[in-house]
């Protein structure tokens, strides 16, 4: 196995265990851990300058969306959650930025649809809250099947 096959495979445990965990935390319990968070944040910006991509812009590119919806989760006083922009920047830190962007709009869709659906079907109002980081993780399964 090659350097690049390790590393590769390293940043892919680390990314399904972190998003995984989260997940099913997001999902019981409407929270994440920010310890999966920061392994993914330590482990993508390790191997980013251990490979000499650190001064790349389109490494800094994939910490945009989660810098973002952080600065919304402000803004809104919550309304967003920072926990979905703590793990969209964990995230950032290890994929390509070309698909956290597809995982971020795939899991918007698909949380929307589901809205929807809890809307009009069983008439929840616009305060019900539901947890995004499942539909993140789905959004990434749809764009690594989709781009």
């Amino acid at each position: 196995m090659g350097e690049s096959t390790i590393i590769y495979s390293v940043m892919n445990i680390v990314l399904w265990i972190g998003m995984v965990w989260n997940g099913i935390l997001d999902l019981w319990k409407k929270r994440i851990s920010l310890i999966p968070v920061i392994i993914m944040l330590l482990t993508g910006i390790s191997i980013r300058i251990w490979q000499g991509e650190i001064g790349e812009p389109w490494v800094w590119y994939g910490f945009l969306p989660g810098i973002i919806c952080l600065l919304l989760s402000v803004l809104s006083k919550g309304e967003i959650g920072i926990g979905d922009g703590w793990m969209i920047l964990g995230m950032g830190a290890l994929i390509d930025y070309e698909l956290l962007f597809g995982a971020c709009i795939f899991g918007m869709l698909l949380a929307a649809v589901v809205a929807g659906i809890l809307f009009i079907g069983f008439h929840k109002n616009r305060k019900y809250s539901i947890p995004f980081v499942p539909f993140l993780v789905a959004g990434y399964i749809c764009g690594r099947c989709l781009l």
